[in-house]
């Protein structure tokens, strides 16, 4: 019986759709948070700094800083519907189906390139699981977008406040314009830290998953990917179509998604073992 000669695979996509799409959607929700800043905090300045100016006048009491907790607590209020465990627990749930969705097609495009065929995936037991924990370890970080700013909005005002600043100067601090020059820093902050959850959380995941459908379906090395453009580390480059083990991730990276960031992916070897517990047959094994 003739065996046929593997066709060669191409590289695992990354679910880069997906990411863009998470952040456009903590983006919205961004948005909504600076918008109640607007509101509840920098409507409320001149009242605040003027009753900062009569402390000072009188020599009194610094009242002005018990008004500042309640107005940064209102400001907590007002914004838990746009950051609760629940919503945001959602979000991420839906992010990790849709990675995880957008994996398993991915691996069955890369069966049926090399194979011609579509390979049984099983129950997957632990996907469930896995999904579970990415929603909850994800809403954790959504969450702590708002703590963060909170609690950089509270030092700005309290040195304000104790340093004599005039309420519009904070004022053109603390607003924020979408997409100009002039939004206040914090803001590009929060953004920067969006983007830096979205895109390293749904890497993480799809590198998770890889190696999990890989394992599963018995396939024991993989062949280092890289995107192949200049923001590729140079760490991550030296593993460029290098072979590695399941069972042996390389030193100082970790498999491709673990390390921050990491765009990289694994290109599966389909080798004796994963032929013979598959039945696949009329193949060579890679070489």
């Amino acid at each position: 019986m003739n065996k046929k000669r593997q066709k060669k695979t191409s590289p695992m996509r990354a679910p880069i759709g997906i990411e863009n799409d998470y952040i456009r959607k903590m983006d919205r929700i961004l948005e909504a948070y600076w918008c109640e800043v607007e509101f509840v905090v920098i409507s409320e300045l001149p009242g605040l700094f003027a009753m900062r100016d009569r402390a000072f006048n009188l020599d009194a009491s610094n009242d002005f800083g018990v008004a500042l907790e309640r107005l940064l607590d209102r400001l907590r209020i007002r914004t838990n519907s746009l950051f609760t465990s629940d919503r945001s627990k959602a979000l991420a749930y839906d992010i990790g189906q849709r990675t995880s969705n957008w994996n398993s097609a991915e691996w069955q495009r890369t069966i049926r390139i090399v194979f011609g065929i579509n390979l049984f995936s099983g129950r997957e037991r632990w996907l469930l699981p896995l999904l579970k924990t990415f929603s909850l370890r994800n809403a954790r970080l959504i969450r702590s977008i708002r703590d963060v700013s909170i609690d950089h909005i509270s030092s700005l005002l309290t040195e304000a406040l104790s340093s004599g600043a005039r309420w519009e100067v904070v004022a053109r601090q603390l607003r924020a314009r979408y997409k100009t020059k002039n939004f206040h820093p914090q803001y590009q902050k929060d953004k920067n830290r969006i983007r830096f959850i979205a895109r390293d959380q749904v890497s993480k995941l799809n590198g998770q998953l890889t190696q999990l459908r890989q394992v599963d379906s018995g396939v024991s090395s993989y062949i280092w990917r890289t995107s192949l453009d200049e923001r590729v580390r140079k760490s991550h480059k030296a593993h460029e179509f290098k072979k590695f083990r399941w069972d042996n991730p390389p030193a100082g990276t970790g498999h491709p998604g673990n390390d921050f960031q990491c765009r990289c992916t694994a290109e599966p070897v389909f080798d004796k073992k994963f032929l013979e517990k598959n039945g696949i047959i009329n193949f060579y094994p890679a070489d």
